[in-house]
Protein backbone atom coordinates (compact mmCIF):
# COMPACT_ATOMS: atom_id res chain seq x y z
CA UNK A 1 0.00 0.00 0.00
CA UNK A 2 1.21 3.14 -0.97
CA UNK A 3 1.36 6.15 1.49
CA UNK A 4 -0.02 9.55 0.91
CA UNK A 5 1.13 12.75 2.36
CA UNK A 6 -1.75 14.65 3.80
CA UNK A 7 -2.74 18.44 3.08
CA UNK A 8 -0.16 20.83 5.34
CA UNK A 9 -3.03 22.57 6.97
CA UNK A 10 -4.76 19.34 7.77
CA UNK A 11 -1.71 16.71 9.09
CA UNK A 12 -2.03 17.79 12.77
CA UNK A 13 -5.46 17.40 12.83
CA UNK A 14 -5.54 14.18 11.01
CA UNK A 15 -3.50 13.28 13.79
CA UNK A 16 -5.13 14.35 16.62
CA UNK A 17 -8.35 12.52 15.42
CA UNK A 18 -7.29 9.23 16.95
CA UNK A 19 -6.86 10.64 20.47
CA UNK A 20 -9.88 12.23 20.45
CA UNK A 21 -8.09 15.71 20.47
CA UNK A 22 -10.37 17.45 18.47
CA UNK A 23 -13.46 19.00 19.64
CA UNK A 24 -16.61 18.69 17.98
CA UNK A 25 -16.30 21.70 15.79
CA UNK A 26 -12.69 20.51 14.81
CA UNK A 27 -14.22 16.58 13.83
CA UNK A 28 -16.83 18.21 11.80
CA UNK A 29 -14.94 20.36 9.90
CA UNK A 30 -12.00 17.71 9.38
CA UNK A 31 -14.70 15.57 8.00
CA UNK A 32 -16.01 17.71 5.21
CA UNK A 33 -12.37 18.18 4.02
CA UNK A 34 -11.95 14.42 4.08
CA UNK A 35 -14.79 14.53 1.72
CA UNK A 36 -13.13 16.36 -0.70
CA UNK A 37 -9.65 15.47 -0.67
CA UNK A 38 -7.86 12.05 -1.54
CA UNK A 39 -4.84 12.37 -0.62
CA UNK A 40 -6.52 13.33 3.03
CA UNK A 41 -8.76 10.78 3.39
CA UNK A 42 -6.13 8.36 2.29
CA UNK A 43 -3.54 9.25 5.10
CA UNK A 44 -6.44 9.15 7.51
CA UNK A 45 -7.47 5.63 6.22
CA UNK A 46 -3.39 4.77 6.75
CA UNK A 47 -3.83 6.30 10.65
CA UNK A 48 -6.75 3.76 10.78
CA UNK A 49 -5.02 0.59 9.48
CA UNK A 50 -2.02 1.42 11.99
CA UNK A 51 -4.24 1.68 14.74
CA UNK A 52 -5.74 -1.49 14.18
CA UNK A 53 -2.21 -3.54 13.74
CA UNK A 54 -1.27 -1.92 17.16
CA UNK A 55 -3.90 -2.69 18.99
CA UNK A 56 -5.24 0.76 19.90
CA UNK A 57 -2.07 1.42 21.81
CA UNK A 58 -1.20 4.69 22.57
CA UNK A 59 2.34 6.13 22.07
CA UNK A 60 3.31 8.92 24.77
CA UNK A 61 -0.43 10.19 24.14
CA UNK A 62 -0.50 10.31 20.56
CA UNK A 63 -0.93 7.62 17.86
CA UNK A 64 1.94 6.69 15.57
CA UNK A 65 1.86 9.14 12.68
CA UNK A 66 2.58 7.92 9.07
CA UNK A 67 5.78 7.50 8.45
CA UNK A 68 7.94 9.06 5.29
CA UNK A 69 6.55 8.05 1.63
CA UNK A 70 9.90 8.16 0.62
CA UNK A 71 10.96 5.00 3.45
CA UNK A 72 8.43 2.81 2.15
CA UNK A 73 7.98 3.61 -1.51
CA UNK A 74 9.94 0.50 -2.95
CA UNK A 75 6.92 -1.75 -1.18
CA UNK A 76 4.43 0.24 -2.78
CA UNK A 77 6.02 0.16 -6.61
CA UNK A 78 3.37 -1.79 -7.99
CA UNK A 79 0.21 -0.46 -5.96
CA UNK A 80 -2.04 2.21 -7.53
CA UNK A 81 -0.70 5.82 -6.29
CA UNK A 82 -4.31 7.54 -6.10
CA UNK A 83 -6.93 4.92 -4.64
CA UNK A 84 -6.92 3.48 -0.68
CA UNK A 85 -6.82 -0.25 -0.23
CA UNK A 86 -10.58 -1.96 0.55
CA UNK A 87 -9.03 -2.71 3.97
CA UNK A 88 -8.35 0.93 4.07
CA UNK A 89 -11.50 2.12 3.00
CA UNK A 90 -12.92 -0.59 5.50
CA UNK A 91 -11.65 1.02 8.57
CA UNK A 92 -12.09 5.03 7.09
CA UNK A 93 -15.82 3.80 7.25
CA UNK A 94 -15.21 2.24 10.78
CA UNK A 95 -14.32 5.63 12.26
CA UNK A 96 -17.21 7.80 10.60
CA UNK A 97 -19.02 5.00 12.49
CA UNK A 98 -17.08 5.84 15.54
CA UNK A 99 -18.00 9.38 15.33
CA UNK A 100 -21.52 8.08 14.87
CA UNK A 101 -21.37 6.54 18.29
CA UNK A 102 -20.02 9.33 19.93
CA UNK A 103 -22.44 11.85 19.06
CA UNK A 104 -25.23 9.81 20.13
CA UNK A 105 -23.62 9.49 23.16
CA UNK A 106 -23.50 13.10 23.64
CA UNK A 107 -26.92 13.67 22.71
CA UNK A 108 -28.31 10.61 25.19
CA UNK A 109 -26.48 12.57 27.66
CA UNK A 110 -28.09 16.35 26.78
CA UNK A 111 -31.45 14.07 26.97
CA UNK A 112 -30.62 12.90 30.10
CA UNK A 113 -29.84 16.28 31.94
CA UNK A 114 -33.50 17.53 30.36
CA UNK A 115 -35.46 15.17 32.01
CA UNK A 116 -33.42 15.31 35.35
CA UNK A 117 -34.65 19.34 35.07
CA UNK A 118 -38.18 18.08 34.32
CA UNK A 119 -38.37 15.95 37.58
CA UNK A 120 -36.71 18.46 39.44
CA UNK A 121 -39.23 21.25 38.28
CA UNK A 122 -42.13 18.74 39.60
CA UNK A 123 -40.67 18.59 42.53
CA UNK A 124 -40.41 22.95 42.92
CA UNK A 125 -44.12 22.56 42.12
CA UNK A 126 -45.50 20.14 44.08
CA UNK A 127 -43.41 21.78 47.29
CA UNK A 128 -44.83 25.25 46.40
CA UNK A 129 -48.45 23.52 45.79
CA UNK A 130 -47.83 22.42 49.42
CA UNK A 131 -46.51 25.11 51.21
CA UNK A 132 -47.97 27.95 48.87
CA UNK A 133 -51.02 26.50 47.15
CA UNK A 134 -53.03 30.48 47.30
CA UNK A 135 -49.41 31.75 45.29
CA UNK A 136 -49.23 29.06 42.77
CA UNK A 137 -52.87 29.24 41.53
CA UNK A 138 -53.50 33.14 40.97
CA UNK A 139 -55.03 34.54 37.52
CA UNK A 140 -54.79 37.82 36.16
CA UNK A 141 -56.90 40.38 38.22
CA UNK A 142 -55.36 38.65 41.67
CA UNK A 143 -57.90 35.62 42.35
CA UNK A 144 -57.01 31.99 42.25
CA UNK A 145 -57.46 30.20 38.85
CA UNK A 146 -60.33 28.10 38.13
CA UNK A 147 -59.44 24.48 37.90
CA UNK A 148 -62.25 22.52 36.34
CA UNK A 149 -63.44 20.16 39.33
CA UNK A 150 -61.28 20.72 41.93
CA UNK A 151 -61.77 23.13 45.00
CA UNK A 152 -59.16 25.61 45.43
CA UNK A 153 -57.43 25.59 48.99
CA UNK A 154 -58.80 28.54 50.77
CA UNK A 155 -56.14 31.04 52.07
CA UNK A 156 -56.18 31.79 55.91
CA UNK A 157 -57.53 35.23 55.71
CA UNK A 158 -60.17 33.98 53.57
CA UNK A 159 -60.59 34.68 49.38
CA UNK A 160 -60.19 38.64 47.92
CA UNK A 161 -63.20 39.89 46.71
CA UNK A 162 -61.48 42.60 44.44
CA UNK A 163 -60.63 41.23 41.17
CA UNK A 164 -62.20 39.79 37.78
CA UNK A 165 -64.74 37.49 37.69
CA UNK A 166 -63.99 34.20 38.21
CA UNK A 167 -67.40 32.75 37.55
CA UNK A 168 -69.66 33.05 34.31
CA UNK A 169 -73.05 34.58 33.83
CA UNK A 170 -74.43 31.30 32.58
CA UNK A 171 -73.27 29.42 35.95
CA UNK A 172 -74.75 31.77 38.10
CA UNK A 173 -78.18 31.06 36.11
CA UNK A 174 -77.54 27.64 36.61
CA UNK A 175 -77.00 28.01 40.43
CA UNK A 176 -80.07 29.92 40.82
CA UNK A 177 -82.15 27.57 39.01
CA UNK A 178 -80.84 24.52 41.16
CA UNK A 179 -81.95 26.00 44.10
CA UNK A 180 -85.21 27.65 42.67
CA UNK A 181 -84.38 30.91 43.34
CA UNK A 182 -87.38 33.56 42.51
CA UNK A 183 -84.05 36.03 40.97
CA UNK A 184 -83.58 32.90 38.56
CA UNK A 185 -82.46 34.19 35.38
CA UNK A 186 -80.76 37.00 36.74
CA UNK A 187 -77.09 35.84 36.21
CA UNK A 188 -76.37 38.44 33.51
CA UNK A 189 -77.15 41.43 35.83
CA UNK A 190 -75.19 39.92 38.78
CA UNK A 191 -72.26 39.13 36.82
CA UNK A 192 -72.27 42.58 34.54
CA UNK A 193 -72.53 44.71 38.14
CA UNK A 194 -69.42 43.02 39.86
CA UNK A 195 -67.20 43.68 36.38
CA UNK A 196 -68.68 47.58 37.31
CA UNK A 197 -67.66 47.67 40.67
CA UNK A 198 -64.93 45.25 40.28
CA UNK A 199 -65.71 42.78 43.19
CA UNK A 200 -65.81 38.85 41.63
CA UNK A 201 -69.70 37.86 41.53
CA UNK A 202 -69.13 34.79 43.11
CA UNK A 203 -67.92 36.10 46.41
CA UNK A 204 -72.19 38.71 45.94
CA UNK A 205 -73.62 35.15 45.05
CA UNK A 206 -71.98 33.52 48.10
CA UNK A 207 -74.01 36.00 50.20
CA UNK A 208 -76.76 35.96 48.63
CA UNK A 209 -76.75 31.91 49.05
CA UNK A 210 -76.06 32.54 53.28
CA UNK A 211 -78.34 35.47 53.74
CA UNK A 212 -81.53 34.17 52.40
CA UNK A 213 -80.78 30.88 49.83
CA UNK A 214 -80.72 33.03 46.70
CA UNK A 215 -84.06 35.40 48.09
CA UNK A 216 -85.98 32.60 48.76
CA UNK A 217 -86.41 32.93 52.56
CA UNK A 218 -86.57 35.60 54.95
CA UNK A 219 -86.86 40.20 54.44
CA UNK A 220 -84.99 39.31 50.97
CA UNK A 221 -88.60 37.40 49.26
CA UNK A 222 -89.65 40.96 49.40
CA UNK A 223 -87.00 43.18 50.02
CA UNK A 224 -85.03 41.90 46.88
CA UNK A 225 -81.89 42.42 48.83
CA UNK A 226 -78.97 40.20 48.19
CA UNK A 227 -77.28 40.78 51.15
CA UNK A 228 -80.68 41.50 53.26
CA UNK A 229 -78.86 45.64 53.91
CA UNK A 230 -80.47 47.91 56.75
CA UNK A 231 -81.75 50.76 56.10
CA UNK A 232 -80.33 52.56 53.79
CA UNK A 233 -81.01 56.52 51.69
CA UNK A 234 -82.66 56.66 49.20
CA UNK A 235 -84.68 53.19 49.93
CA UNK A 236 -87.99 52.65 51.55
CA UNK A 237 -87.46 51.14 55.39
CA UNK A 238 -89.38 47.87 56.19
CA UNK A 239 -89.75 46.14 59.05
CA UNK A 240 -88.56 48.52 61.77
CA UNK A 241 -89.90 46.34 64.51
CA UNK A 242 -86.96 44.26 63.60
CA UNK A 243 -84.50 46.58 63.18
CA UNK A 244 -85.45 47.83 60.00
CA UNK A 245 -84.49 47.01 56.47
CA UNK A 246 -84.14 48.68 53.07
CA UNK A 247 -86.51 47.39 50.42
CA UNK A 248 -85.49 47.53 46.41
CA UNK A 249 -88.03 47.38 43.62
CA UNK A 250 -86.04 44.57 41.80
CA UNK A 251 -83.44 42.31 42.07
CA UNK A 252 -80.92 44.44 39.74
CA UNK A 253 -81.60 47.19 42.29
CA UNK A 254 -80.92 45.14 45.34
CA UNK A 255 -77.84 43.75 43.78
CA UNK A 256 -76.40 46.70 42.70
CA UNK A 257 -76.90 48.07 46.34
CA UNK A 258 -74.76 45.72 47.47
CA UNK A 259 -71.63 45.78 45.36
CA UNK A 260 -72.19 49.50 46.06
CA UNK A 261 -72.15 49.34 49.50
CA UNK A 262 -68.82 47.00 49.59
CA UNK A 263 -66.83 49.07 46.90
CA UNK A 264 -67.27 52.14 48.30
CA UNK A 265 -67.32 51.44 52.14
CA UNK A 266 -65.67 48.17 52.79
CA UNK A 267 -63.22 48.36 50.32
CA UNK A 268 -62.68 51.74 48.91
CA UNK A 269 -63.13 53.73 52.46
CA UNK A 270 -62.16 51.16 55.17
CA UNK A 271 -59.11 48.91 53.25
CA UNK A 272 -61.21 45.54 54.07
CA UNK A 273 -60.46 43.53 50.71
CA UNK A 274 -60.63 39.57 51.84
CA UNK A 275 -63.83 37.78 52.77
CA UNK A 276 -63.06 37.34 56.37
CA UNK A 277 -62.01 41.07 57.03
CA UNK A 278 -65.44 42.09 55.37
CA UNK A 279 -67.50 39.62 58.02
CA UNK A 280 -66.01 41.18 60.76
CA UNK A 281 -67.39 43.95 60.04
CA UNK A 282 -70.42 42.86 58.33
CA UNK A 283 -72.35 40.38 60.83
CA UNK A 284 -69.89 41.43 64.07
CA UNK A 285 -69.93 39.24 66.80
CA UNK A 286 -71.58 41.46 68.80
CA UNK A 287 -74.55 41.50 66.69
CA UNK A 288 -77.24 39.47 68.17
CA UNK A 289 -76.83 36.66 64.96
CA UNK A 290 -73.40 36.37 67.10
CA UNK A 291 -74.01 32.26 66.96
CA UNK A 292 -74.15 32.61 62.98
CA UNK A 293 -71.29 34.73 62.93
CA UNK A 294 -69.28 31.65 63.67
CA UNK A 295 -70.03 29.51 60.37
CA UNK A 296 -69.98 32.39 58.65
CA UNK A 297 -67.14 32.98 57.23
CA UNK A 298 -66.26 29.20 56.28
CA UNK A 299 -69.89 29.31 54.70
CA UNK A 300 -68.40 31.95 52.33
CA UNK A 301 -65.77 30.85 51.23
CA UNK A 302 -66.48 27.24 51.11
CA UNK A 303 -68.97 28.65 48.28
CA UNK A 304 -66.65 30.37 46.38
CA UNK A 305 -64.09 27.43 46.31
CA UNK A 306 -66.55 25.18 45.08
CA UNK A 307 -68.10 27.51 42.22
CA UNK A 308 -64.50 28.53 41.02
CA UNK A 309 -63.88 24.42 40.62
CA UNK A 310 -66.98 24.97 37.93
CA UNK A 311 -69.80 22.60 40.08
CA UNK A 312 -73.08 24.44 40.69
CA UNK A 313 -73.57 22.02 43.93
CA UNK A 314 -71.97 19.93 46.12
Amino acid sequence: MMNVKPCAAWAEKLNSSHNDALSDRELAELEAHIATCADCAAAQAQYAILTHRTHNVNVNGMLPAPTDPDTHARHDQHEPASDASPSAIGMLQSQKAMWARRKARRVRTVLEVVACIGVLVCVLLVLLAIFHPAGLFTAPGGQPARIPGVLQPIPAAGFNVVGDPTISAKQINAILVYYHSPAAGKGQALYDLGVQYHIDPVVALAFFHHESTFGKFGEASYTHSLGNLRCMQGYPCVDKKRGGYAQFASWEDGFAAWYKLIHNLYVTQWKLTTVNQIISKYAPVKDKNAPLHRNYVAFINLDIALWRSGKVHP
